[in-house]
């Protein structure tokens, strides 16, 4: 290897670990409802791609793989799609293709339909800044993991806190969305639901179509 090649690596290394640490300090910060606005604004501003691809993969995997241990130990889990899944490879494979993808199309329709309401094109932005809005995504794993070391034969109070969690963390996700949303385009607070609303539909057919590609692809 040249001294050239050996540089390029080095810098690339430091980029990667640059980007990851950002990604947790954004989205940490991004958690505090105190915080959020700000951070959500500058992630628009700045525009850290790296750093919102990196926060939003690890957000897949540490939702997929809770739901799978959730669902294995009998709770409830708002993904029919990842309890059909046949093995740990597959849910892998699920969570750093479709939620990378999500994230993509999601930011995609959110900046159309702002358009559609008068605002400024700002794709880039509005990917960054709805990356660490769903920041809640990130803790799914460790409170799935500590909840089984708890209740090893998940009782009933520890399903109720699941459940609990679940809710909570989809609608401080949703409210994360509407201030990413209102940071990114300075939308009014009408403007900004119905921003929302037409993504929230396509979510729901997306969802609906890969429940059907699993079951075509794995299952069948």
């Amino acid at each position: 290897m040249t001294a050239q090649s050996a540089d390029a690596s080095r810098l690339t290394v430091r980029w990667l670990l640059s980007s990851l640490l950002e990604a947790l300090k954004l989205s940490a910060f991004s958690l505090n409802p105190w915080q959020c606005a700000e951070i959500l604004k500058k992630a628009a501003d700045e525009k850290p791609l790296m750093a919102s691809l990196i926060i939003t993969s690890l957000q897949g995997l540490s939702f997929c793989f809770a739901l799978h241990i959730m669902g294995g130990a009998g709770a409830w889990v708002p993904s029919p799609v990842i309890k059909r899944l046949p093995n740990l490879f597959a849910i892998f494979c699920y969570a750093i293709v479709f939620y990378p993808t999500y994230w993509f199309l999601r930011s995609a329709v959110i900046n159309l339909t702002a358009e559609m309401f008068g605002a400024p094109s700002r794709g880039i932005s509005m990917l960054c800044s709805s990356a660490f809005a769903f920041s809640p995504f990130i803790i799914y794993l460790p409170v799935a993991l500590v909840l089984r070391f708890v209740s090893p034969e998940m009782t009933t109070g520890a399903a109720y806190f699941w459940v609990l969690f679940v809710l909570l963390t989809v609608g401080y996700t949703g409210l994360l969305l509407y201030v990413a949303v209102r940071q990114t385009y300075n939308l009014t607070l009408a403007k900004s639901l119905m921003t929302l609303l037409v993504p929230g539909i396509v979510a729901m057919v997306l969802g609906f179509i890969s429940y059907l590609a699993i079951n075509a692809w794995f299952i069948e």
